[in-house]
């Protein structure tokens, strides 16, 4: 498509290395999609690249993760949550803590879930889920909706529409 970059990519490292045959040739190491990407304080943290250093505690962890953003946008304040499915350990979850401030320069908030309680795809895995923090947006604005129509006490309750089924209706499925 026009005007699409032909490499979603952001670069960490680029080096002159030597083969055998004394030829010397450029390397680039990418770490992650630029559409992934997330900016904590200043400092660019790719997803992919805290699923590495969450997978350095297998087999205590499965590796799986999903980093669930306060709000939306690119830009995010600390402690961003991130959900790592693992055995149930405040401890293990302060070592995870400390191994991505130290690997990765944010400071996470680490939350264990039970083994295969993350979603799972076939194909690219969602790493980054807005949906908490689309849910807070708009449990503020209604709670301030309703506090102007004189309505003091509101309780909200999500509701799950898988698919983009209308929860008000029977879905067709």
């Amino acid at each position: 498509r026009p005007g699409t970059p032909s490499r979603r990519q952001r670069t960490v490292r680029v080096w002159v290395s030597e083969c055998s045959c004394k030829r010397k040739t450029l390397r680039v190491k990418c770490i992650g999609r630029t559409d992934d990407m997330l900016i904590v304080r200043g400092v660019n943290v790719f997803p992919a690249a805290v699923r590495e250093v969450v997978a350095r505690f297998q087999p205590r962890v499965t590796g799986a993760i999903l980093i669930r953003p306060k709000r939306r946008g690119v830009k995010q304040e600390p402690p961003l949550p991130v959900l790592v499915e693992g055995q149930s350990d405040p401890a293990l979850a302060q070592s995870i803590s400390l191994e991505l401030k130290n690997a990765l320069t944010f400071t996470p908030e680490v939350r264990l879930v039970p083994p295969q309680s993350l979603p799972r795809s076939d194909y690219k895995s969602k790493l980054v889920d807005f949906s908490e923090a689309v849910f807070s947006a708009l449990a503020a604005e209604f709670a301030t909706f309703a506090r102007e129509c004189g309505i003091v006490d509101v309780v909200v309750v999500p509701t799950c529409a898988i698919g983009g089924d209308n929860v008000g209706t029977r879905s067709h499925r």
